[in-house]
């Protein structure tokens, strides 16, 4: 018969190990880009905002691919993109740089039970295409979203019924857009994140496309601007300034941070694509006090695990002390009812 304590242990390496299968399964779709052909695993993006100008660092990691993959990303101005030095590494750094702290708290248990554990047509502009580190990249201007959605067409990019109408809106407020595809041989999977720059006086990140997931979506942000920023809706992980990160960075990811001095970081892994109603736009936050998240994990101990050995052989101490105490008390008491027999 399996001992109990070796089945819960089981239980949870089986419950663990799901959970990370869970987490490195990629989505039907990201958040600031839609896919065609291919899938997109948590996305992750680096916002800097400062002059005016805005950059957009994303990883596009195109994954279980049926034909041709690819993906549109919308901005609000003319964008440049290229895949600056240091990208590779920047997303591995900022998350251990800003992960959050854990406190183990211990909890006596005394009855253990079980526990559940190409070219522009009419309406469209190619502002211009270029390989990039793998990608084939096209930046297009349109001023017709029936013609925007023909030349994705005919470029590979197959639009789903549903986002017409928020390209629609998008080519309404003169938006422009980004399609990634990749390069003739490039092989799927982990290439150098990609770096859209373009001018905007907000800090936004588009998230209108992130409504047609079919699964929740793991989303993960790093806003670099002035200041600390706030968005509802998402969880605040760290905010502080650059200079206090710790580990110090590599001269590239350095580089990459210095266009303004405060991050903030902003997780929501497991985003409901009904949530999303409009594009992202951060506010600064009502102050620049620093913060990092605590993690609490609670582990159930014994009573005499609790203690220890110490505690233990000082209780059995207490308890031989208190019981003859009490037998001397007794006895004391027999002697003072029967006093033909002290002897």
């Amino acid at each position: 018969m399996t001992n109990p304590a070796t089945r819960r242990h089981w239980q949870h390496l089986v419950l663990v190990s799901l959970a990370l299968l869970l987490a490195l399964l990629p989505g039907a779709a990201a958040a600031c880009g839609i896919p065609f052909g291919a899938s997109l695993p948590a996305e992750k993006a680096l916002i800097i905002h400062s002059g005016g100008q805005q950059q957009i660092i994303t990883t596009v990691q195109l994954e279980n691919i049926t034909g041709a993959a690819a993906v549109v990303f919308p901005v609000p101005g003319v964008p440049n993109v290229d895949q600056p030095a240091g990208a590779g590494e920047l997303f591995g750094y900022l998350e251990e740089a800003t992960k959050p702290l854990v406190e183990e708290v211990e909890r006596v248990v005394w009855l253990r039970g079980n526990q559940a554990p190409a070219t522009g047509g009419r309406g469209v502009t190619v502002l211009g295409r270029e390989i990039i580190g793998g990608y084939d990249v096209a930046r297009l201007a349109s001023d017709d979203a029936s013609e925007l959605q023909t030349w994705l067409g005919s470029n590979g990019y197959t639009l789903p019924a549903a986002a017409r109408p928020i390209l629609d809106a998008y080519v309404a407020e003169d938006w422009k857009f980004v399609a990634v595809k990749l390069a003739p041989g490039a092989a799927p999977g982990a290439l150098d994140p990609l770096r859209m720059t373009f001018a905007s006086d907000e800090i936004v990140y588009p998230m209108r496309l992130g409504a047609l997931a079919d699964s929740p979506i793991n989303l993960q942000l790093f806003v670099l601007t002035g200041g600390r920023v706030a968005l509802d809706g998402l969880e605040t992980i760290f905010a502080g300034p650059v200079q206090s990160l710790s580990p110090v960075p590599s001269p590239a990811v350095a580089a990459l941070l210095a266009d303004a001095p405060y991050l903030t970081r902003f997780d929501a892994p497991f985003l409901s694509p009904a949530s999303i109603s409009g594009d992202y736009i951060f506010r600064p936050a009502a102050d620049n006090q620093p913060f990092r998240k605590t993690v609490t994990i609670v582990r159930d101990v014994s009573p005499l695990q609790a203690i220890g050995l110490p505690g233990v052989i000082v209780c059995l101490v207490l308890m031989n002390v208190v019981a003859l105490a009490i037998a001397y008390s007794f006895k004391r008491y027999f002697d003072s009812i029967n006093p033909d027999k002290k002897k």
